[in-house]
């Protein structure tokens, strides 16, 4: 496999999956969704530290970041996508 024409089909599969990811564990833009993954954690955590990865998770979905991450992945398979076939 040639790893130059692989890495960015891969870092796009980890974008989108991150676009979808957040959400449905439970970190929305509108914070963290009741009954929900996160909100699990939330609770068995208690008290969440200021740098730690669960507020990493709580600051990308608060800013919009996973769409963002999402959109940007699929940017990036469609410019690959393109530039293979110039």
């Amino acid at each position: 496999m040639d790893l130059k024409n692989a890495i960015p089909p891969a870092a796009a599969a980890v974008l989108l999956a991150t676009s979808v990811a957040l959400p449905v564990a439970g970190f929305t833009t509108e914070g963290i969704a009741k009954g929900s993954l996160a909100a699990a954690a939330h609770a068995s955590i208690g008290n969440v530290a200021t740098g730690s990865g669960f507020a990493t998770l709580m600051s990308m979905a608060a800013k919009g970041a996973a769409l963002k991450a999402g959109g940007a992945g699929a940017a990036i398979v469609l410019l690959k996508s393109m530039q293979s076939k110039l």
